[in-house]
């Protein structure tokens, strides 16, 4: 594979500033899923059945528009791995969707058992989201920081969760 400036010298810089955007766009959005999104599960606030889905059609949108990145004829092999990684962006995208709709269908006390799994699949999104980036080289300095925002909210939920179950 060609390095990374290569790559990115391959993309039309107008679709690297498009990459870029949606990039952003995904990380920003994932963290308001995870940093609202969990704990209205605990709180109804805002309503989960309405939030998830808005959020979610958001995040796939982002991640299909990656897909349209492309570049310089010459740069087929690019293509290929921009193709490749916004589908698997995509694919992460669904998994977290579907493990959340089953903790929104589970009783409360029940729904501690599916936030490691969410967890695993909402670290799984950051680390496409990034393997996407670094092709074209677009600095995403604040997946590092969404990681621990990830783990720290689902380490606080369960207690969350407990308070409630108790009240």
């Amino acid at each position: 594979m060609a390095s990374v400036i290569d790559m990115r010298s391959s993309v039309f810089e107008a679709d690297v500033q498009l990459a870029d955007l949606c990039c952003a766009r995904l990380v920003g959005s994932l963290q308001g899923t995870i940093s609202v999104g969990l704990p209205s599960l605990v709180t109804g606030v805002p309503d989960p059945n309405s939030f998830f889905p808005g959020q979610f059609e958001r995040m796939d949108a982002f991640a299909v528009v990656l897909r349209t990145v492309s570049g310089k004829p010459s740069a087929t092999e690019l293509h290929r791995f921009l193709r490749e990684y916004s589908g698997n962006v995509r694919q992460a995208i669904h998994r977290l969707q579907s493990e959340l709709n089953k903790l929104l269908e589970a009783k409360p006390r029940d729904r501690v058992t599916g936030l490691n799994k969410a967890r695993d699949l909402a670290l799984a999104i950051c680390d496409e989201i990034g393997k996407y980036a670094g092709l074209l080289n677009i600095d995403l300095s604040e997946l590092a920081n969404l990681k621990t925002l990830i783990d720290q909210i689902i380490d606080a939920v369960p207690a969350l969760l407990s308070e409630r179950c108790v009240a």
